[in-house]
């Protein structure tokens, strides 16, 4: 039963703005490093992304991904690479937070994700899709 799914195990990414946007939020924030061996054995192929884009860019390119996935992106912070949105499933209108970190590394950027659903014990794969449909997205060339 997993509801927090990180593309980072070792240091996932922080939600800031998050914890005061969860007024019917009933699970913590907190990332549990217990889970990492079960999100690993169940999501073994959920990675972040690596580019040659420059951190702005590659902040500019992941705010029109997570926006053209209809997230609602309620805090963003280019210097810090952080953005924070919501997004509403269709089904029952659970309400998940996601984070996106946008990083230097050599030679471009490392974008990571983390996604947290704010009830339940479970989300069915929900997370690990949202990660992964994300990363599919970002393959494509930003449209301006």
């Amino acid at each position: 039963m997993i509801h927090d799914i990180s593309t980072d195990l070792t240091d996932p990414p922080v939600f800031v703005i998050a914890p005061t946007m969860q007024r019917d939020a009933l699970n913590s924030l907190d990332f549990d490093p217990k889970t990492a061996p079960l999100q690993q054995q169940a999501f073994p192929d959920l990675h972040g992304i690596e580019t040659n884009e420059t951190p702005a860019a590659a902040f500019d390119h992941a705010k029109l991904v997570a926006k053209s996935l209809g997230w609602e992106i309620y805090a963003e912070d280019a210097g810090s690479g952080r953005i924070e949105a919501v997004e509403t499933t269709k089904l029952f209108g659970f309400k998940d937070d996601v984070v996106i970190r946008v990083r230097a590394r050599e030679g471009g950027s490392r974008i990571d994700l983390r996604s947290v659903s704010r009830v339940g014990e479970g989300d069915m794969g929900a997370n690990a899709g949202r990660i992964g449909k994300f990363v599919g997205s970002y393959s494509v060339p930003p449209s301006h």
